[in-house]
């Protein structure tokens, strides 16, 4: 049977690009098809990139009820793409900003070069960025050299989205377990397979800014990652193999809210709200959550719920927990005050009063 690629390429009102895109992704090679996973988009992407695949039998389409994230995109078009057999699976962006014509040279890297997986590189020798200012160089490369440096990885560019896996990395990797929701998904992603022994290599590419359309990076997207990185490298059996059931038990019975609800539950609260920030592999966690729970019974003009950093990351970043344990009282939808470590319940109680007299 001949050998088949799927590009899989998450969109979110790009309806300006893709009926530019797609025709010159499917050139660059007869074995390449492309995937189209649309998050509802205003612009009415979902009803284009119908509209192609009616014309193009390389071209498929799954449609999603909102915007979910760009980890959760990718990895339901890693699950339709293992679903039906496909060799290789790429990942790509869907502004122009990864070159249709580096596809084959990222191929023929996993194809014939020996690698498993192959990044497009911005910054190996031969690779860059154009078009950026400042600002957004110093954030991309500080960003890569961060993850880097904390992972112990010897790979330049650990944030770019330009890839292309053998199949059974991804089938390997764990992807049930994928903790990463946004742009922190990338490193995720190569950390698992570097650390499962496969051979990643870089290919050097020129990052182009998006040609139509806004950018979706942001400092909240960048801080996502900066929270997420050092639990990668010293919880990776958390995110992989270890018993998930088991270590949701120690967080004790409070009320679990999360990036979904945290609206309804927490800023839209009547009452004050104290949330506690956790995570299964923290030990002073295990500490704070009794004592949280001792002083919710005793204060019912408090309610006091918890938030699982690992799985709901974008409020974790949002409201800058950069460590845990740490507890944020919020009145009337506002911070009111937060306090950061594990201690006693005097100590709690002094801490709280004063907010909530």
């Amino acid at each position: 049977m001949p050998e088949r690629a799927l590009i899989v390429i998450p969109t979110y009102n790009e309806a300006a690009n893709l009926p530019s895109l797609a025709p010159q992704v499917l050139a660059q090679d007869a074995r390449l098809e492309l995937l189209v996973v649309d998050d509802n988009s205003p612009d009415g992407t979902g009803r284009v990139a119908d509209e192609l695949a009616a014309r193009e039998r390389r071209v498929h389409v799954l449609h999603r009820d909102g915007k979910l994230g760009l980890g959760t995109a990718y990895i339901t078009g890693f699950r339709w793409a293992l679903e039906r057999g496909y060799d290789y699976v790429f990942e790509m962006d869907a502004d122009f900003s990864h070159d249709p014509s580096d596809l084959a040279r990222l191929l023929a890297a996993v194809r014939e070069g020996g690698a498993d997986v192959a990044l497009g590189s911005r910054y190996v020798d031969g690779g860059g960025v154009s078009d950026w200012g400042l600002p957004r160089r110093l954030v991309s490369r500080g960003g890569s050299l961060y993850a880097s440096a904390v992972l112990g990885l010897r790979l330049r560019d650990l944030t770019g989205g330009y890839k292309c896996f053998r199949a059974d990395v991804l089938r390997a990797i764990g992807l049930d377990s994928v903790r990463s929701k946004g742009y922190a998904f990338q490193v995720e992603l190569t950390y698992r397979a570097a650390r499962r022994g496969f051979t990643v290599v870089e290919v050097p590419i020129t990052f182009r800014d998006r040609r139509l359309g806004r950018s979706k990076m942001s400092w909240r997207i960048a801080g996502e990652a900066m929270v997420l990185v050092p639990r990668l490298r010293r919880h990776y059996t958390l995110y992989s193999e270890s018993d998930h059931s088991q270590e949701m038990t120690m967080a004790g019975t409070m009320r679990d809210v999360t990036d979904a609800n945290f609206q309804a539950e927490v800023l839209e609260a009547e009452g004050p709200v104290l949330v506690d920030f956790w995570a299964p592999w923290c030990g002073p966690c295990r500490v704070v959550a009794p004592v949280l729970e001792e002083i919710a019974g005793e204060r019912p003009d408090l309610t006091i719920v918890k938030l699982n950093v690992d799985d709901n990351i974008e409020t974790a970043s949002k409201y800058s927990v950069l460590a845990i344990p740490t507890m944020i009282l919020f009145k009337n939808g506002e911070v009111a005050h937060t306090i950061r470590g594990a201690y006693p319940k005097k100590r709690l109680e002094a801490e709280l009063q004063p907010v909530l007299a």
